[in-house]
This record gives C-alpha cells, sequence and structure tokens, in this order.
C-alpha cells in the first residue's frame, strides 16, 4: 500500500491538469497513488490524464453535481494510504514537498501536516500574499481557526487518512462550497490539536479567473455558515470575537466589491469587538471608507443633476 494518497478533484482542468500530474510525477518521495476524480469534465482533461502511463495515477469517473467535496470524499473512499495529501487539479507542488511531510511525520506525532503555498497568477508569482501574510494556528486549535480564520491552503495539507473517518469526511453542503475544506478543519481539530506546520512554501496555488474562493457575496454567505454550524461550541465571548473577524471580512470584500456602504456597517460591526486588534483594524479603516461613501455619493448626486 501506498503511503500517500492523494486526492486531485478536477472538472474541465485540461489547461491546468498537466502541470498538476508532473508535480507529483517529479516528488522526490515515490511511495504514493494519486487518485483524480473527474467530475465528467467536456474537454480534453481525460485524454491528458490517460496519456501518462503509470499506474499510481488513477482515474475515476464521477458525477458530484456541483458539490467538490463529493469527490473528495468518493477520492478518499478509493484511498489505500495511511495520509491523505489534497491538490486542485489547478494546483501544483514542488518537488520536496512529499519528502519533507514525510520526514516530519517520522520526526514527531502529528495528525494533520500542512505549509503554506506561493501564489500565482496570469502574471506570474505574487510575492507578497504568500509568504509573508501567513500565520501559524496554537491550541487548541478549534478556537484559533474560528476567532483567526482559515490560512491553511487545501493544497497544502496532510491528514492522517483514519482521523477523516473519524471526522466524517466532507460535509456535502452546498452552503459549504468554496469552505468545505475550513469545515473539515475545524471538526478535525475537535479530535486532535495535533496540528503540525512545515514553515516553506512547497507548492504553488494558481489564482483564476473562475477561482471559487473568489470576492463576491457568495463567500460572506460562506464564512457566515461556518459561523452559524460552529460557534455554539464557543464561550459567549469568544462567539462575539469570532463575529469581529467575520465582520473584517465583509469590510474588506465589500471595499473590493465597491460598496461601500456595507463595508462602512461591517467596519463598525468590527469596532464594537472588545479586542484591541479588532478596533484598530476599524479605527484605520474607517476613515477611507466614510470618505468614499461620501465622495460616491456626491458623484452620484452631481450626475443626477
Amino acid at each position: 500500500m501506498p503511503y500517500f494518497s492523494i486526492i486531485v478533484p478536477t472538472y474541465n482542468h485540461g489547461n491546468f491538469i498537466k502541470r498538476c500530474i508532473d508535480s507529483v510525477l517529479c516528488q522526490s518521495y515515490s511511495d504514493w497513488e494519486m487518485i483524480i476524480v473527474n467530475n465528467y469534465s467536456e474537454d480534453d482533461t481525460i485524454d491528458k490524464i490517460k496519456a501518462y502511463n503509470d499506474s499510481r495515477i488513477k482515474l475515476i469517473n464521477y458525477r458530484n453535481n456541483g458539490i467538490i467535496a463529493a469527490s473528495r470524499n468518493r477520492g478518499i473512499k478509493e484511498a489505500s494510504g495511511k495520509w491523505i495529501c489534497f491538490l486542485d487539479s489547478d494546483d501544483w507542488w514542488y518537488p520536496e514537498k512529499l519528502k519533507v511531510c514525510f520526514s516530519e511525520i517520522q520526526k514527531e506525532k502529528s495528525d494533520v501536516i500542512y505549509h503554506y503555498l506561493d501564489k500565482y497568477s496570469k502574471k506570474g508569482k505574487n510575492f507578497l500574499s504568500s509568504v509573508y501574510l501567513f500565520r501559524q494556528v496554537k491550541p487548541p486549535v478549534f478556537r484559533d481557526l474560528m476567532l483567526k480564520g482559515n490560512t491553511i491552503p487545501n493544497s497544502g495539507t496532510c491528514i492522517r487518512k483514519s482521523l477523516i473517518k473519524r471526522a466524517g469526511g466532507l460535509e456535502i453542503n452546498r452552503e459549504l462550497i468554496g469552505v468545505e475544506d475550513y469545515d473539515l478543519l475545524l471538526r478535525l481539530s475537535l479530535l486532535t490539536n495535533r496540528f503540525k506546520y512545515i514553515p516553506c512554501a512547497l507548492g504553488g496555488y494558481f489564482i483564476g479567473d473562475a477561482n471559487v474562493s473568489s470576492t463576491d457575496d457568495k463567500q460572506i454567505n460562506r464564512r457566515l455558515a461556518i459561523y452559524g454550524k460552529h460557534s455554539q461550541l464557543l464561550s459567549k465571548n469568544d462567539q462575539k470575537k469570532a463575529y469581529a473577524f467575520i465582520s473584517i471580512g465583509k469590510t474588506l470584500i465589500y471595499y473590493q466589491m465597491g460598496r461601500y456602504k456595507d463595508a462602512l456597517t461591517s467596519c463598525i460591526e468590527s469596532f464594537r469587538a472588545e479586542e484591541i486588534r479588532m478596533k484598530l483594524f476599524a479605527f484605520i479603516v474607517f476613515p477611507p471608507l466614510l470618505i468614499n461613501v461620501v465622495f460616491k455619493d456626491w458623484i452620484f448626486r452631481k450626475k443626477s443633476i
């Protein structure tokens, strides 16, 4: 049996799947299997997968009805390895990824191993967003993830398969599309605090035009869905802190969407939080938001006249 089972859900990613597969074939650690769960792609994805002649690469055609968690669960069901690695089909790994993870597993008892990814767009590598804005989660991990958000990238995780099974796998829920990995990490953190952080980038994360975690109202609703599902396990005080953190996210998302009045409302919600970091954030962003709201209304009135 392989040591690592790599689960790769895909749909119409013919432009990316070769890069993804090649990055696994180039791994310096070779004891793995790659389970590609194809949601009946209509482009050349299947042809590109079948072009590889390697028994470690397995193709499963599976209809997930628009819920990527279902594809990942199907891959986990077929997995033979002791450890599950998730890899999105438009992402890729650097050659030492599995070797480094294996070394960390041998050093100490861990249940979840994670690292960050370098971010890439069509313009190339983004040096600031991946390296300098990443943080390590601290125990109790559940509280950390709820109060400070999830910074663990899906393609940067390596999880003990037995633990995923204990957690019940990923939840098949349309409200959680785009944050199903966050939900799984929260449920895993209720079972263990043995999260091991590897402080380096071991792969690339592609920011495309159709990225599921793009900035829109759906992303706000996903965060609220996570809060609604898990917040009752926090103390009353921590619930307020968790919601204040969501308000910060809402502020930034609304601002990027140009909805300055909504951003201003969320900013005020953040300021009401007891934590100084929330108040500091609100204090910094409030003036430019207010200026945008006033200026935008002034422009609108001028055009109306």
